[in-house]
């Protein structure tokens, strides 16, 4: 899906089956079509897909890539998740640990609280993967570009210190680590942005809610159509197609 973070109401513009660079490609012949231009294209805002950032930097070569924070912290939470289960097969984890160290802490219980805290005081890898994923928040928190990549050098040479000689099973967190630094401009890019994938994300929500109440979509062609019915300007496209 392809959305125009602008547009206040119904920013859907194209929908594609797959998930490879054929889609943006698919994408830019959709915008020449309707005379649009694909240099006018400010802005990227994506995750980071090697196929997607690639197939981005051919079709639209003026634009700037924006990696979006959610993927950022998404790649934390997977190894978070990872160390985890692995660590689970070795010893027992405390009750509600490994659940709670994928939480955000606004959202434990008091129980998660507990469990969580006593996890960081064992000695466990999990924690040690979780304080990682944590200090995520205090890059988040900078106020201006400038600050943003100072605490993204921070954290990145601060993990990648303490991990370099870690136990092998802290090794999805060093390749977590290893993908941010990779991306680390379309990261930092993100605060003079100010653009997001939250609302893609909500939408898909609504799309796949759709999808669900239908006992599922089988053919593509009909997810589509039922993506363009909730969240593309149909009814003013038909309004202005009937008045003519």
């Amino acid at each position: 899906m392809f959305i125009d973070p602008d547009a206040s109401e119904s920013p859907v513009l194209f929908v594609t089956p797959g998930q490879d660079n054929e889609c943006v490609k698919a994408f830019r012949a959709f915008l020449l079509e309707h005379h649009g231009e694909s240099t006018r294209i400010a802005e990227v805002v994506c995750d980071m897909s090697a196929v997607f950032l690639a197939a981005a930097a051919e079709s639209f070569s003026r634009a700037a890539v924006v990696v979006d924070w959610f993927h950022v912290v998404q790649i934390f939470t997977t190894a978070v998740e990872r160390v985890g289960g692995t660590e689970a097969h070795r010893c027992t984890l405390l009750k509600g640990a490994r659940w709670a160290s994928l939480k955000r802490t606004e959202a434990l219980t008091a129980t998660q609280s507990q469990a969580l805290e006593e996890l960081e005081t064992g000695g466990f890898a999990t924690a040690d993967a979780y304080r990682a994923k944590a200090m995520l928040r205090w890059v988040r928190k900078a106020d201006a570009t400038q600050a943003a990549h100072w605490r993204l050098c921070r954290f990145l040479n601060d993990i990648s210190r303490r991990f370099t000689e870690a136990d092998s099973i802290l090794v999805p967190v060093r390749d977590a680590v290893e993908t941010v630094h990779r991306h680390a401009k379309g990261i930092i890019r993100r605060w003079a942005s100010g653009y997001a994938n939250a609302r893609l994300e909500a939408l898909n929500g609504l799309f796949q809610a759709a999808r669900a109440r239908a006992n599922g979509y089988r053919i593509a062609a009909t997810i589509a159509c039922i993506i363009y019915l909730i969240g593309a300007p149909i009814t003013e496209l038909l309004g202005a197609t009937l008045s003519t």
